[in-house]
C-alpha cells in the first residue's frame, strides 16, 4: 500500500482473480503527482506575483476539464471563502488558460476582476474585462472565459450547488475526475 497513493491511477489489464495481487503484470499505473506538483507551483507563483491577500487555510480546487495533462490550456484554480446562502470565491486563470463554456440553472454570479484582464464570452458576445470591472452573469447564461496573461476574479454569487454547472462539451461531463482538491498547499 505504501507504493500507491491518491495520485496513482490503477487500471486493470485483465480480470483479477480473488486473492490475486495487483501488480505491473495485470495493471497499468499512471502517476499524476509530478504534473500536480508542477501545476501547484505555477498557481502559487502566479498568486505571489498578484500580491492579492487570501486566507491560507482554505482548500485550493483545481478544475482540469480535460485532464491534468491539459490543465495549462483548459483549467481553473479556485479558493472558496464562503458557501452558504451566498458564496465568495477567487478564480485564478493562469496565462493562456480557458475555462470552457458552461451555464448554471440556479446560480447567479457577479465577477469582479481584481487582477489582470479576462475575455468573457456571455452567450455569443465577447468582451474584455480589466481589473476593477464588474459583470453579473444571470442563470442560464452560457459563459466561458480566457486570459492571455492570467487574471484573478472575485466571484460573489448565490450558493454554489455541486450539480448546477452544465458544460456544453459532453466530454467534460463524462470526466468524473475533473476536480482535484488540495487541503494543504
Amino acid at each position: 500500500a505504501n507504493d500507491y497513493s491518491k495520485y496513482i491511477q490503477i487500471k486493470s489489464k485483465k480480470n483479477i482473480k480473488k486473492d490475486e495481487s495487483i501488480s505491473l503484470k495485470n495493471c497499468e499505473f499512471s502517476n499524476s503527482r509530478e504534473i500536480l506538483t508542477k501545476t501547484l507551483n505555477c498557481v502559487k507563483k502566479f498568486l505571489k506575483k498578484t500580491k492579492i491577500d487570501y486566507p491560507k487555510n482554505r482548500s485550493l480546487e483545481l478544475s482540469h476539464h480535460y485532464g491534468m495533462e491539459r490543465f495549462d490550456k483548459y483549467g481553473l484554480s479556485m479558493i472558496t471563502f464562503i458557501n452558504r446562502e451566498y458564496c465568495k470565491k477567487i478564480l485564478i486563470l493562469l496565462p493562456g488558460q480557458t475555462h470552457p463554456t458552461q451555464y448554471h440553472k440556479i446560480k447567479e454570479e457577479t465577477f469582479n476582476v481584481i487582477y489582470g484582464e479576462v475575455e468573457l464570452k456571455l452567450n455569443s458576445k465577447k468582451k474584455i474585462y480589466k481589473s476593477g470591472d464588474i459583470v453579473t452573469i444571470k442563470p442560464l447564461t452560457r459563459h466561458s472565459f480566457f486570459s492571455s496573461k492570467g487574471c484573478v476574479i472575485e466571484e460573489l454569487s448565490t450558493k454554489h450547488l455541486k450539480n448546477d454547472s452544465f458544460y456544453l462539451d459532453p466530454k467534460i461531463a463524462e470526466n468524473k475526475q475533473r476536480k482535484t482538491i488540495l487541503n494543504y498547499w
